[in-house]
This record gives C-alpha cells, sequence and structure tokens, in this order.
C-alpha cells in the first residue's frame, strides 16, 4: 500500500498545510471529512494525523483517485504562494534540466484553483493585479494531457511528484517539480 503525504486544512488560518509543514500546536481538520485531526509527531515514526473522533473516514489510509489530484492541486497553490517551489523542463537532446523563472507570489499576484472550462479549463493559473494569467498548470495522474496551444505558458505537473515523491533541494529549501513537456536547451539548439 502506497503512503501519501497529504495535507491538511490549518482551522485557524482556513488554509491548507502540507504534513512536511506542520506544527504541533496549530489545529488542523481532515480535507476529507471535515472532522478535527491530531498531529502525532514521534521519535520513531514519521509524523501523521488520526481523526480526533474514530470516523470511518479513509482519506489518509484509501484515499480516492479525486482526493488525491485535489490534494496535489492545493499543494501545488501553496507552494506558489510561499514562493517555495523551483518548475524544471528537461531538454530533449541532452537531458539537462532547465530552471523555468516563475514570477514572485506576493500582494499583487494570485492564484485561481479549477479556472475556465473546457477546453480553455486549467488546474491553476497564477494571476496578475489585473486578473490576467502570467502562467497556468496542469496537474496530473498517469498519462500526461495532449499538449495545447494558449496564449500563456503552462505546465503539466505529474500528481505522485507532489504527493509520493517530493524532491527538495538542500540550497534553497524549495520543492523542485518536471514538468511533463521538453524543450531544446540554447547549448543544443546550435545541433539542431
Amino acid at each position: 500500500m502506497k503512503q501519501y503525504l497529504l495535507g491538511v486544512i490549518n482551522m485557524e488560518t482556513d488554509k491548507y498545510e502540507h504534513i512536511l509543514h506542520v506544527e504541533k500546536p496549530n489545529k488542523y481538520k481532515c480535507i476529507g471529512c471535515g472532522d478535527e485531526l491530531i498531529l502525532r509527531k514521534g521519535e520513531k515514526l514519521f509524523q501523521n494525523f488520526v481523526h480526533k473522533n474514530l470516523v470511518s473516514c479513509g482519506y489518509f489510509k484509501t484515499p480516492t483517485q479525486d482526493q488525491l489530484l485535489s490534494d496535489a492541486k492545493m499543494f501545488l497553490q501553496r507552494l506558489i504562494e510561499t514562493n517555495l517551489v523551483t518548475i524544471y523542463k528537461q531538454c530533449s537532446i541532452c537531458k539537462f534540466k532547465n530552471r523555468v523563472d516563475l514570477p514572485v507570489f506576493d500582494e499583487t499576484t494570485s492564484i485561481s484553483m479549477n479556472y475556465g472550462k473546457g477546453k480553455n479549463f486549467m488546474d491553476l493559473v497564477y494571476l496578475d493585479s489585473n486578473n490576467n494569467i502570467i502562467c497556468g498548470f496542469e496537474v496530473y495522474d498517469g498519462e500526461p494531457k495532449k499538449i495545447r496551444k494558449t496564449q500563456y505558458p503552462y505546465y503539466q505537473i505529474n500528481m505522485l511528484e507532489l504527493i509520493y515523491r517530493i524532491t527538495r533541494s538542500f540550497a534553497t529549501n524549495k520543492i523542485e517539480l518536471n514538468c511533463n513537456f521538453k524543450i531544446i536547451c540554447a547549448s543544443c539548439e546550435q545541433y539542431v
């Protein structure tokens, strides 16, 4: 059975917090059922949550695919809002990872989840002060979606990178995510 690294809602701020960033004095509620949780932070086992009242919620042990996708989107939104994410695109020739420069999130920008409809739908969009889209994000499970044309850059992120195998840079303390889209880097352009 896979152990996913899922988040919770901070009851004081009503914001998503990932299991890696929770603190003992705070109170949390379950995203799946809304009940209050107890944070167990032991020396032997990795920190985890249990429901304060014995309820039959399977959010942490057997989450549904929709719950996993929803958690991944909320985690990505929180990472962007706290400037704790770095996105990389891999060169299809040399396989080198190239960092994408996301704008710094501040009080003039915002993130909107589940934006648009139909073929214009995006899981997350990064908006400027005039609500213009800076860039978009698609979170996928299984096979990536077809690449489509947009008027702004967008990135496809694998759900499992967000909730199962998290890579953190020790130098920057940021979470590193790989975009599914391949590029040809400046060094390799001369060979094409």
